[in-house]
């Protein structure tokens, strides 16, 4: 007797990558912000036809044991930390801004953790991330693609008496690399709703970004 293939549902393009292409490769490489103690840069990883990926990455030159950098401790604010809207020195603010004025930062804001309605995005969603007290690599989805033009990132990190710095590049880079990714079989045959990134999924709450300017 033969077994009929039953289609899973098909998960929203915002939620991340799509696991029926075949990426292209994102090069770049780019320094963001550094002092005599730390080190922030941004290395790209892949770009697909809705959205791309990129890994934050962090080198500290000294730390003490107590404070060893975990993605709780530097990526993640609880509202309690929030006093008068002021941050908490050590949380490391980031955030990418589109040509066409549209943005997004992993600034925390109240409202539901799952996008239903996404609008027209940029939506910053964490996904995996690993590291020592030297080091650490969180890596990110963004959706959708920027259009051409400066795409720009941000970044402060108070803590380290890191100011906010802003490092640009042009936003086709990250076209020309999605029109590389190669689509393998049609969606509806491979499609997922399963949890992005198994077990090292970072948990990261997903930001929803803003309009133009």
């Amino acid at each position: 007797m033969a077994t009929s293939r039953v289609s899973p549902p098909v998960q929203p393009e915002w939620v991340g990558p799509p696991d029926n292409v075949i990426p292209g490769a994102l090069p770049l490489e780019l320094l963001l912000a550094a002092s005599q103690t730390v080190v922030v840069a941004l290395r790209g990883r892949a770009a697909y036809p809705t959205g791309f990926e990129f890994d934050l990455v962090v080198r500290l030159r000294a730390m003490t044991l107590a404070d060893e950098p975990s993605t709780s401790q530097f990526l993640v604010v609880s509202p309690e930390e929030v006093t008068n809207g002021r941050l908490p020195p050590r949380f490391l603010r980031f955030g990418l801004e589109f040509s066409d004025g549209r943005k997004v930062t992993n600034l925390p804001r109240t409202g539901p953790r799952l996008i239903a309605h996404p609008g027209v995005g940029p939506i910053l969603w964490g996904r995996d991330g690993s590291g020592s007290s030297l080091a650490w690599r969180q890596a990110y989805w963004v959706w959708p693609l920027p259009p051409p033009g400066p795409l720009k990132f941000v970044c402060a990190w108070p803590a380290f008496e890191i100011p906010e710095s802003t490092t640009s590049v042009d936003g086709a880079r990250v076209i020309d690399a999605a029109q590389r990714a190669t689509v393998v079989w049609p969606f509806e045959e491979f499609g997922s709703d399963r949890a992005r990134g198994g077990s090292s999924w970072s948990g990261l709450q997903p930001h929803r970004g803003d309009g133009p300017a």
